[in-house]
């Protein structure tokens, strides 16, 4: 198959979009209407969204029915081991939204985010926490897990505030012994409702919380897109992960190390039915650690239903929530489902293929 290089995916779908990106990114429209926030209650016409069924509401994260019991809950968001040696993983395969960002070394690790984590047998191996990894947590207002952090994440921890678990300094973890310490750490969901009521912390929502996606009513692929049905995302020589479309069932399939990544709690394939590629400025901090802008605005990709859009991101502080717009000015709607986010190197934009 032909492999696209993303620099030209990039050109081609840009100046599709160019001629309208004039009226201003931001600009308010009564257009904008037609995009629903499926968590909102202050929908204004019904025919914006989906009747529910009794007793269940639309997740904020995908967009699903779930039950009602789950209003406002805070999410979790849990620090995942990425290496080879951490396969295979223990229910990610439950989690709403999956980031995937570099740390020291060339290699990546993970954060899962649970809406609803009352289910969970056994969640990890759990890894250390990284500065930019709980910045990210801030914007979902959501209860951090994490075993251990970086002498930069301690600190964003402290001035951030964040409702953090650290398994180094609770009883949130158990150790698994056919895995060698550090990657056989995990947790449950029992002992993350133990540590949240010891620790107090809420567990539904703050009046000011923003929610970070919008999402369609309606599955879609998108319009003028680049075909996408396998896309690879190479961090390194050594790290060349990738996703392959299904247009079966119209999800994407995670694979890393040469195979199939799969949670070890179900024995099934990781798959997403949105993959956003966010592009960020990427720097060395001290020793091996790196630094990730995540504020401000820079460049993306939307991958759903076996294309790939050209989107950019924009985010206020940060604290704030990063929102992601399609190359009109309107915010982007996703399509009901799990969602992949890759956090990418924008001086490694080559690196990522399409075929």
């Amino acid at each position: 198959m032909k492999k696209i290089k993303l620099l030209a995916v990039l050109l081609v779908l840009t100046v599709l979009g160019l001629s309208v990106v004039a009226c201003g990114k931001k600009e308010e429209t009564e257009e904008k209407a037609e995009i629903v926030d499926t968590t909102s209650a202050d929908v204004s016409s019904p025919e914006d969204i989906d009747i529910a069924p009794e007793g269940m509401i639309p997740c904020e994260l995908t967009g699903e029915w779930i039950d009602e019991s789950f209003k406002d809950q805070r999410p979790l968001c849990c620090m995942i081991h990425n290496l080879e040696v951490a396969m295979p993983q223990s229910s990610v395969g439950q989690a709403d939204i999956i980031y995937e960002m570099e740390v020291e070394g060339g290699i990546t690790r993970l954060m899962a985010v649970f809406h609803d984590y009352s289910a969970l047998e056994k969640l990890g191996p759990i890894r250390s926490a990284r500065h930019y990894y709980v910045q990210t947590a801030m914007e979902y207002d959501a209860i951090f897990a994490h075993v251990g952090q970086s002498i930069f994440a301690e600190d964003e921890i402290a001035s951030s505030k964040i409702n953090n678990l650290n398994g180094l300094t609770n009883s949130m973890i158990f150790r698994d012994n056919t895995r060698v310490a550090p990657d056989n750490a995990y947790t449950n969901s029992e002992k993350l409702a133990d540590a949240i009521s010891s620790k107090d912390y809420p567990t539904t929502h703050n009046e000011s919380y923003d929610q970070k996606f919008f999402i369609s009513k309606n599955d879609y692929t998108p319009e003028d897109g680049t075909a996408a049905n396998k896309v690879t995302t190479a961090y390194n020589e050594g790290r060349k992960p990738w996703f392959e479309y299904n247009k079966d069932d119209g999800l994407y399939y995670r694979f890393q190390y040469g195979d199939k990544q799969i949670d070890k709690e179900t024995n099934e394939q990781l798959a997403f039915k949105n993959v956003i590629i966010q592009f960020t400025t990427q720097a060395p901090l001290e020793g091996l650690l790196i630094d990730i802008t995540l504020t401000g605005t820079n460049d993306g990709i939307y991958i759903t239903n076996g294309q790939a859009i050209p989107i950019t991101w924009e985010k206020d502080g940060i604290y704030g929530v990063c929102h992601y717009y399609t190359m009109d000015g309107e915010e982007l709607k996703v399509n009901k489902g799990k969602t992949w986010i890759t956090i990418f190197s924008d001086a490694k934009k080559d690196a990522i293929t399409f075929e």
